[in-house]
């Protein structure tokens, strides 16, 4: 009995995905990464600012400009295996040099928070892997995608940054709101709230989930009546969400004198105003003088200038010089983000995901009025990479090419939405494919 257990163990496609992104995790991915990347863990310009984050979280002291959620998942690793700080001191070397040029001290710890994210990961994967399955028609295309994405996002679970935790966290969102969508309960609707909130805490990016997931449950509180017990714990769960966020943006106020969740956007704000030299345009004399006056009034120093301007002429003043600034170059400066987002050589992968969102509006347009019914799962997908786009646009981004790695995942799944919806509309069995239709909007 139990031989034929383990025997339909081994033939399910779950085993043999597991498998084979395990080795992908723990022997294809080192050798890549050992070729690519100067260090066996990939550190970048942001590391330090988590590794030496240098508020006691656990007093309840946060910084302004770190969210808290990625330093509380380090210092819960090292004390989980009661081991030292990570990297005393992380250097960003380039891409190419040699791997005796960059040394990392702490290697030991970082093994450790490489395999707790590699394990979070992995198990992700298995929900991830199911919620797949509800919308993929054809088992080899269900199969091939969610192993194509696992593969892909291996390679970042080996950062020590916030990618690895974000990629994770989106996976689970997608699940939990595939799972809802075709069994909704009232622990699924809650579910995504909270998560939402710890995604949030990890990247403020996030903040795009709030008005996502307000109009979903809307929509389904005034479509689908028979949901509309579950649609209320979702908006009673974002308004609790939204209540923490505001409790944090006070507590941001009261320590460092700024009603935010996190200054990065402000920063990117001004790194594009003093790149482009937009600020020179400002009628604020004071601020400028000191900007044309500071050692640091270079390109190389504008993180450091940004807090230094801060420290001088508090928050509040530098938010309005910024905002002001930009309000008087509106046009140039939506030309300047513009030309980021489509032209820009480094994220030249931006125009087929614009093409991409595009025909996914298309197609999501065709069933709605096909069917006369909102197509649930088309949208989801639709605007959760359009409003990520929207967030990116507006917040000043400074690395696009880094933050749009947490929705990949999405744009793989949309294509291999339009391969498995082709192909079950080639078969020929038009019944077949209404049905199929029908079931998976």
């Amino acid at each position: 009995m139990a031989r034929y257990k383990i025997q339909d163990i081994i033939f399910r496609p779950l085993f043999w995905f597991l498998v084979l992104i395990t080795i992908g995790a723990f022997s294809i991915h080192p050798i890549y990464n050992r070729t690519t990347f100067p260090s066996y863990y990939y550190v970048g310009a942001d590391t330090n600012g988590y590794t030496q984050y240098p508020y006691n979280i656990f007093n309840g002291e946060f910084g302004s400009s770190r969210t808290p959620l990625y330093p509380l998942f380090l210092k819960l690793v090292y004390w989980g295996f009661n081991c030292d700080s990570i990297l005393n001191e992380v250097e960003h070397t380039p891409q190419g040099t040699p791997v005796s040029d960059h040394i990392v001290q702490g290697e030991e710890t970082c093994f450790y928070v490489v395999c707790f994210q590699l394990c979070l990961y992995i198990l992700t994967l298995i929900p991830f892997y199911f919620a797949c399955g509800k919308f993929l028609h054809h088992p080899v295309i269900h199969f091939t995608s969610v192993l194509l994405i696992g593969m892909l996002f291996l390679r970042y679970q080996w950062w020590i940054l916030t990618e690895p935790l974000a990629i994770t966290g989106s996976l689970l969102f997608l699940s939990l709101i595939t799972f809802y969508h075709f069994h909704p309960t009232h622990g699924l609707s809650i579910g995504v709230g909270i998560l939402t909130f710890f995604l949030i805490m990890l990247r403020p990016v996030f903040i795009y989930l709030l008005p996502l997931l307000s109009a979903f449950w809307l929509l389904r509180f005034f479509i689908c009546p028979r949901d509309r017990q579950y649609s209320i714990s979702g908006i009673l769960t974002i308004l609790l969400v939204i209540s923490g966020l505001f409790g944090y943006a006070k507590m941001n106020l009261k320590n460092h004198q700024c009603y935010t969740i996190s200054t990065t956007a402000l920063n990117n704000h001004f790194i594009i105003i003093f790149q482009t030299d937009y600020y020179l345009r400002s009628s604020d004399a004071e601020i400028l003088e000191y900007i044309s006056n500071s050692p640091l009034n270079c390109k190389a120093s504008k993180y450091i200038l940004f807090n230094d301007l801060i420290e001088r002429f508090g928050y509040d003043r530098i938010k309005c010089f910024i905002h002001t600034t930009i309000k008087d170059n509106l046009f140039d400066f939506a030309v300047f983000n513009i030309k980021r987002m489509w032209w820009e050589k480094d994220i030249y992968f931006f125009t087929p995901l614009y093409f991409l969102i595009a025909f996914e509006f298309l197609i999501m347009l065709c069933l709605g009025i096909y069917f006369k019914q909102f197509p649930w799962f088309h949208g989801i997908l639709f605007f959760n990479i359009f409003t990520y786009l929207f967030v990116m646009y507006f917040g000043g981004i400074d690395c696009y090419e880094r933050l749009i790695i947490p929705v990949m995942p999405i744009a793989i799944l949309q294509l291999a939405r339009h391969v498995d919806l082709f192909a079950t509309i080639n078969s020929g069995n038009t019944e077949n494919t209404i049905k199929y239709l029908q079931n998976t909007l």
